[in-house]
């Protein structure tokens, strides 16, 4: 009866690091946020393929625009200034990318 005992403890314990690990890489998406920025369209061909639109925050941080049908519109505002609504996420190399929701050009 004791060893039944203990191999259940130790698959809750199992089952609370697991629990612990999955809740910690979910955190990497953050809520819907708002960034106001400038739009700007990579020249490497790499980067241009995978992400075709980056967004640059007001205090430097940039992010990879997500291929969507916001995406493709952001293209025609080069170099504007835009304050895009959106999620971002973090990959597990640090790079910021954002699902652009709505967006609304502030200078032309």
């Amino acid at each position: 009866m004791m060893s039944k005992k203990n191999l259940l403890l130790r698959v809750l314990f199992v089952l609370v690091i697991v629990s612990l690990v999955c809740a910690a890489s979910l955190s990497a998406t953050t809520g819907e946020v708002e960034i106001t920025g400038v739009i700007f369209l990579p020249n490497s061909p790499d980067v241009e393929d995978m992400y075709p639109v980056v967004f640059v925050g007001e205090r430097g941080e940039m992010y990879a625009v997500s291929m969507d049908g916001k995406c493709v519109e952001l293209i025609e505002h080069e170099n504007k200034l835009v304050k895009v609504i959106g999620i971002v996420s973090i990959d597990k190399n640090g790079g910021k990318s954002i699902t652009v929701k709505h967006y609304e050009v502030l200078k032309e």
